[in-house]
């Protein structure tokens, strides 16, 4: 069995021009040394990407929808139009185990939403889930500073049985 890379919703709309989360270059450092880490220690790579709906930008056909890290031909991009991945794709469990997947490293956006729930759901899928510190970003909202939040995301998924690495 192995680990599988998930890159969970780094769009165009996020992470460039005025709504990009806080930090966003800063992130986008670190998850494209991440993805260039995994390419070269041969982990592979799967890419998230949400189906937002009409109007917002992360909605299919608009310029923000479109993944900011281009996968390569041999990786896989799963769509998602909720925030659990695997409710959105209900085979996707089973299409990773047989695979050979049981470890799922998850990176990207947003910490509170697709990072957490698709997180969620893979550890009830029996996945183990790592989580590395920093490596999941959000914005701030009137409940706090998107790094608290993170923050917050990170202890409870860590309480849920994810790890950090």
């Amino acid at each position: 069995m192995s680990r599988l890379l998930v890159v969970v919703d780094i769009q165009v709309a996020m992470v460039l021009g005025d709504f990009a989360v806080p930090d966003s270059q800063e992130f986008l450092a670190k998850w494209g040394s991440r993805i260039d880490e995994a390419r070269a220690q041969e982990t592979p790579v799967m890419f998230v990407q949400n189906d937002g709906e009409e109007p917002w930008d992360d909605a299919p056909g608009h310029p923000g929808w479109e993944l900011y890290f281009k996968p390569l031909a041999t990786e896989r991009v799963v769509r998602k139009t909720t925030q659990n991945v695997f409710e959105s794709n209900t085979s996707l469990a089973d299409e990773l185990r047989v695979g050979g997947f049981d470890e799922l490293e998850m990176i990207g956006l947003q910490s509170e939403l697709c990072v957490f729930e698709s997180s969620k759901g893979a550890l009830t899928e029996g996945f183990k889930v790592v989580l590395p510190v920093g490596m999941h970003a959000t914005y701030d909202a009137d409940y706090g500073l998107a790094a608290n939040i993170s923050q917050d995301i990170q202890r409870t998924l860590e309480e849920l049985g994810a790890s950090n690495s």
